[in-house]
């Protein structure tokens, strides 16, 4: 009687042991369901890529865009309709190519792009282009032209653009800038041959080795323009000063330019001096310089 209820006993807790381990791995089974190794492999393949407004481009290797007149081939990012575009990012060796009718507004928010061969900008159509520039934004060109429009073409906003090339900065019909800062660094021409422009506010800074273009005429405009005795160097150190008030431009030189084109929209009617290396500079026999209201050239 004995063995027959110890045999019970121990029967009992060998079943409820295989019990409790049957439920286990039931019980993983039911908290983890697990997929199949091919939609395992689907899921873990797909890159998150940021959610993007209409007409937004975020620029790079392969840009991301969103929006029926955007298109990118060979390195190109063309804009095909009219409209207001919102760009960031950097293209290190692209250029954006502007075909649409009549006018297109480029919101520049911290865009750098840089190309070898070619203008970084290129506007293919005769209508108006705004480049309304916020942040920190850079156009660089080892070409002969670093922004190349047929268009009409406005520089404004709250932010800085340094447009640099290894010949000419600008060329267009019309350019009117009053972003808050323009710096243009040109190797040859600040703007091409024939390209009219006007700077109607706040600080320009520009330098170039020859043809200055065509200033429009405009009461707004405080611009003093120097034709340099000497050749600069990268390494210059350049400053406005004013004799009686505090306005300073402070600027780096460029290697081999021969002329400056400053304004800024507090530069009042007083004279100047120019400074190089802390040096005060003479040209054409002056060594100071007197804004007025309007343009004022000296050679």
């Amino acid at each position: 009687m004995k063995r027959k209820v110890l045999a019970i006993i121990i029967g009992s807790l060998i079943f409820l042991a295989l019990v409790l381990l049957g439920l286990k791995p039931i019980v993983l089974r039911t908290l983890k369901p697990s997929l199949p190794e091919e939609k395992k492999a689907e899921v873990f393949s797909q890159e998150v890529e940021p959610l993007l407004a209409e007409n937004d481009i975020i620029l790079g290797i392969n840009p991301l865009y969103s929006g029926q007149g955007i298109t990118w081939q060979d390195n190109s990012l063309t804009v095909s309709e009219d409209g207001t575009y919102n760009i960031t990012g950097n293209l290190p060796l692209g250029q954006i190519i502007i075909t649409a009718p009549k006018q297109v507004t480029l919101n520049l928010n911290n865009v750098s792009i840089f190309n070898e061969t070619k203008a970084v900008l290129d506007i293919e159509t005769n209508g108006r282009v705004i480049l309304k520039v916020n942040g920190e934004n850079n156009f660089t060109s080892d070409s002969l032209l670093a922004i190349d429009s047929k268009s009409d073409l406005l520089i404004t906003g709250e932010g800085k653009i340094t447009i640099a090339s290894n010949g000419d900065g600008i060329k267009a019909t019309n350019v009117v800038i009053e972003a808050n800062k323009t710096y243009i660094m040109a190797k040859n021409s600040v703007f091409a041959k024939d390209t009219t422009y006007q700077i109607t506010k706040d600080e320009f800074i520009a330098l170039g080795t020859s043809n200055l273009g065509k200033i429009a005429s405009s009461p707004k405009q405080n611009v003093l323009i120097f034709n340099l005795p000497d050749k600069l160097t990268n390494d210059d150190n350049l400053s406005l000063q004013s004799i009686d008030t505090a306005i300073t431009m402070n600027f780096k030189g460029l290697n081999d330019a021969n002329y400056i084109i400053l304004s800024r929209a507090d530069l009042a009617n007083t004279d100047y001096i120019l400074t190089k290396n802390s040096e005060k500079m003479t040209i054409g026999e002056k060594d100071t310089f007197n804004v007025g209201d309007g343009l004022n050239i000296f050679n």
